[in-house]
């Protein structure tokens, strides 16, 4: 009986240091609450009511991230922002990720469009940069985007895969709608000139998805996606009456789907199925370009092999192309990656043979006579002549 007595008194003392602890706590969490209520209904200080202040809400409000202040979010911002400003990029490049926008699929859409200039006053000059997936694209873009000039504004930050234009608009269907970098061009409702009409409103529908992207102080307006190759005399008449350029690049269909190591190229070679659809696709898209290539006004064209043969000839020729953009005699610069202050941009010379030989009879007689047209064959690494349409647009040193 005794044993039970203490152990009901045991019981109670625990109780009442839990219930003690409860109280502090609750009486903590009120004061808590009666002071953050007090500096909220604290008048503010008059220097702090200004149109300048942080605190101010409305259109013209501004957050300014405060290098001072512990919270890893601020931290984060501020951090952000002096990487910015080393890289000397101005606030309206990077507007477009405050505004509101959407995600539909393989799109990243800005949901308030920007207002588009009327052809006749918009002074703007806009190169297209299209070939086959794998072609160097994605190289000649971040070229642009590095040239030291200053003179060019390419997509960045767009959260979307090698920041391609396709993927910033809704007006057209993008090439994995219509069966996927291996094989779209090779799908009938890829060639808008028959589907769309390429007036001026549907040239203005595009730009109110695009310029966001772009820093409109810049006078050279790049855009790049795959697709292009096939959408060009499209783009030209949509553009109609503002000043447009394309540069293409052409490359040996085999260097790309059996010698490259990206995730698409290996799906493109899983199945010897795959690997004929890739040829039908860059057979495809080159034959357009070849069609439409005489009714280009300004139009350019890199063969990848000959383009980047030696690191020297790569930089001459890529500045015979920015002077020929800019119609000016273009004097060697520094260049720089706009993704990181002060890094050089190197180009690195392609391993040209590091894809094998076809010997399959059945693939050798259906492509051989195809490719040779182009000036490339599945026997050889050695290039041949391009077709008369492309050769007029070739561009060398």
């Amino acid at each position: 009986m005794h044993s039970t007595v203490q152990c009901n008194q045991k019981l109670w003392e625990s109780m009442g240091r839990f219930g003690a602890a409860m109280a502090a706590l609750l009486l903590c969490a009120v004061a808590y609450d009666e002071g953050v209520a007090g500096r909220r209904r604290r008048a503010r200080p008059a220097d702090a009511a200004g149109p300048e202040s942080p605190r101010r809400r409305g259109p013209d409000a501004r957050r300014r991230p405060d290098p001072d202040d512990p919270r890893p979010r601020r931290r984060r911002r501020a951090v952000d922002a002096d990487l910015r400003n080393a890289r000397g990029e101005s606030r309206a490049r990077r507007a477009p990720l405050a505004m509101a926008t959407r995600r539909e699929g393989d799109l990243h859409l800005v949901e308030e469009p920007a207002a588009v200039p009327p052809a006749a006053a918009d002074g703007s000059r806009y190169v297209f940069v299209g070939g086959t997936h794998g072609s160097g694209t994605s190289l000649l873009y971040k070229l642009f985007g590095a040239h030291g000039s200053g003179t060019f504004s390419c997509f960045h930050d767009t959260r979307v895969v090698e920041d391609e234009g396709q993927k910033l608009q809704d007006v057209y269907p993008t090439a994995s709608r219509l069966g996927g970098p291996c094989s779209y061009a090779t799908n009938a409702d890829a060639y808008l000139d028959e589907r769309l009409p390429a007036d001026a409103a549907t040239g203005t529908r595009l730009l109110q998805r695009w310029l966001p992207w772009w820093n409109r102080s810049k006078p050279v307006l790049v855009e790049k996606s795959p697709p292009d190759v096939i959408h060009s005399l499209w783009l030209q008449n949509a553009f109609a009456g503002r000043h447009s350029a394309f540069v293409f690049l052409i490359k040996h269909p085999y260097s790309i789907v059996i010698g490259g190591g990206s995730q698409w190229e290996k799906r493109c070679r899983r199945t010897p199925a795959d690997v004929d659809a890739f040829l039908d696709n860059w057979l495809a898209s080159y034959g357009k370009l070849e069609a439409d290539a005489p009714r280009l006004r300004r139009a350019y064209l890199l063969r990848f092999e000959s383009w980047l043969a030696s690191v020297d000839g790569a930089w001459r020729l890529f500045d015979a192309l920015v002077a020929k953009l800019l119609a000016r005699p273009q004097r060697r610069r520094k260049l720089y990656y706009h993704a990181a202050a002060g890094e050089p941009v190197d180009i690195r010379l392609p391993n040209m043979s590091s894809w094998a030989l076809e010997t399959e009879p059945r693939r050798l007689a259906k492509y051989e006579p195809r490719l040779a047209h182009f000036g490339y064959s599945l026997k050889s690494r050695a290039l041949g002549e391009l077709p008369p349409a492309l050769r007029t647009i070739l561009l060398t040193e």
